[in-house]
């Protein structure tokens, strides 16, 4: 009877310990079946992407240094824009207050010559571009006197090294009394032009040095005085109203006493 019992008890106690063993397998298996089928591909799809991700990160780092090297050149060029403007415009044209004197210094040309300025035309208003960066002026000048003395005028035309001033269209008329000397002017004018970058002109020589204009007499002034008056109009110039009765600039103003080219509707001045 004690036989029995005891293997009962130890068939129970074995039975137990079984189920415990079986059901330690059972749990096993399943973690590594969950292993096997969720963890696992998950780590190699991982091991995958970790390359990718670090190549995008250095693809976004590139491109953040390139767009940041494109915005300091871009924010270079726009800020040095003005300048080169400038530098170009003085390298290549004239600057638009230069004009009236270049006008005028033809007709010292012609004094310091011998020889004289018979008309000076606008051929064609300021001709300007659509962004106003420049503009052209033509002008016809006709100039009479002795063949010689109009080849040593031409000659001695100084402003033909300015970049913005061109001749052309240059011819002589050898008449019976007196020869002429036909050419058109260009001016390729700018605001943009800085004065002390553009180009100077060559010191003249003796013989093209003009003596200054004298301070207008009473006796000088009565002479103009004969010869016409004019009054301003709105609109009008010194170098318009010069250009309108064929008289140099610089004689215009000693006639009437000007320091600078400064006049106003109303006014009226002497006409030499």
């Amino acid at each position: 009877m004690n036989a029995v019992t005891d293997f009962i008890e130890n068939l129970r106690n074995n039975l137990v310990t079984a189920v415990a063993v079986f059901l330690i397998v059972v749990i096993l298996l399943g973690y590594l079946a969950f292993s096997i089928t969720s963890i696992l591909p998950q780590w190699r799809l991982r091991s995958e992407l970790i390359p990718q991700v670090a190549s995008a990160e250095l693809q976004v780092t590139q491109a953040a240094q390139s767009s940041n090297t494109s915005i300091s050149t871009l924010r270079a060029q726009i800020e040095s824009a003005p300048t080169r403007l400038v530098q170009t415009a003085s390298s290549i044209m004239v600057s638009d207050t230069r004009e009236a004197q270049i006008l005028d210094n033809l007709y010292q040309y012609a004094d310091a010559n011998g020889v004289a300025v018979a008309g000076l035309q606008v051929q064609s208003a300021p001709s300007t571009t659509e962004n106003e960066l420049y503009s052209i002026r033509q002008f016809r000048v006709e100039v009479s006197g002795p063949l010689p003395q109009l080849l040593a005028f031409l000659a001695n035309v100084r402003e033909t090294q300015l970049p913005g001033f061109v001749l052309t269209n240059v011819s002589i008329n050898q008449q019976t009394l007196t020869d002429v000397l036909v050419m058109d002017v260009y001016l390729y004018t700018s605001s943009h032009v800085d004065v002390a970058l553009a180009p100077t002109l060559a010191a003249p020589s003796e013989s093209e040095v003009v003596a200054p204009a004298a301070t207008p007499t009473s006796e000088s002034t009565a002479a103009a005085a004969g010869n016409g008056r004019y009054e301003v109009r709105r609109g009008d110039t010194l170098l318009s109203v010069s250009l309108q009765h064929n008289v140099s600039l610089s004689a215009l103003k000693s006639a009437n006493g000007l320091s600078d080219n400064t006049i106003f509707p109303g006014q009226e001045l002497l006409i030499p």
